[in-house]
């Protein structure tokens, strides 16, 4: 009897150890995969199981883990594809901006120029710039476009090159910004627009002949004080044709410095 007692017992623990073993092993597989996914290896799998109990769950639920993190892990490599193609592209965008932007200043015996760009994104829509109209008489802008990126720069070159040609060639202040005022709206389907300042300043007398079209009023730094020119307010450019803008004059001494 005892002799048969001991072997049933054996039996029985053979059995429960295989029981416990079958039962046990589905967890130490998920238990592996786990650690694995944990040390960012996805390349493990769990095996599913046809159970309809907590194990079988946790299983089916490892395995929707894995195919949902390898999906969202391929987005997240396309998204980044993707970003560093645009900031690349925004990169090159924004040197050609800056080499449309004069950035060496020549030195001449009547005055002196410099000018400083900080766009508030990559690239922007803020102009400047300076030209002679003729042999005593020089140009000085500078504006904004409104809104950022891509489209407000596209639209500031544009810009600058129609009021830098104009200007050249309009022997009127008044004239040139009207004139670009109304090159401007031609197929600006996306109301954008420009406020901007120009002024002309004669070598010879020191007289500036300047129109504000809805910019910021520059300031005059004489040794004495330093003062805001305030003109007469204009519309900004590009919104609507056929538009009249004032000009006005003020003359500069010598050391005389105009802030815009």
């Amino acid at each position: 009897i005892i002799i048969s007692a001991i072997a049933v017992i054996f039996v029985l623990l053979f059995l429960i150890n295989k029981i416990c073993y079958y039962s046990i092993r589905p967890l130490l597989n998920i238990a592996k995969v786990a650690t694995q996914y944990g040390k960012g290896d996805f390349s493990g799998m769990v095996t599913e199981t046809n159970s309809d109990d907590e194990i079988g769950m946790l299983s089916t639920a490892f395995h929707n883990m894995r195919t949902n993190l390898l999906d969202y892990i391929e987005k997240e490599k396309q998204e980044t594809s993707e970003k560093q193609k645009v900031l690349s592209e925004l990169d090159i965008a924004r040197k050609i901006q800056l080499s449309a932007l004069t950035i060496d200043f020549p030195e001449y015996k009547a005055f002196q120029l410099s000018a400083r760009m900080i766009p508030a994104k990559q690239i922007g829509g803020d102009f400047y710039d300076f030209f002679f109209v003729s042999k005593n008489r020089v140009g000085v802008v500078i504006a904004d476009v409104s809104g950022k990126g891509i489209s407000a720069a596209l639209y500031m070159m544009r810009a600058k090159e129609v009021i830098k040609h104009t200007a050249k060639y309009r022997a009127s202040i008044t004239g040139v910004f009207e004139q670009v005022n109304n090159i401007l709206c031609e197929g600006n389907s996306i109301c954008m627009f420009v406020s901007a300042f120009l002024g002309i300043i004669n070598l010879k007398t020191g007289v500036m002949e300047y129109v504000n079209a809805g910019h910021l009023p520059p300031f005059l730094i004489s040794r004495k004080k330093c003062q805001k020119i305030m003109p007469t307010p204009n519309f900004v450019l590009g919104v609507k044709e056929n538009l009249s803008y004032k000009t006005e004059k003020i003359k500069l001494l010598p050391h005389d410095c105009l802030f815009l």
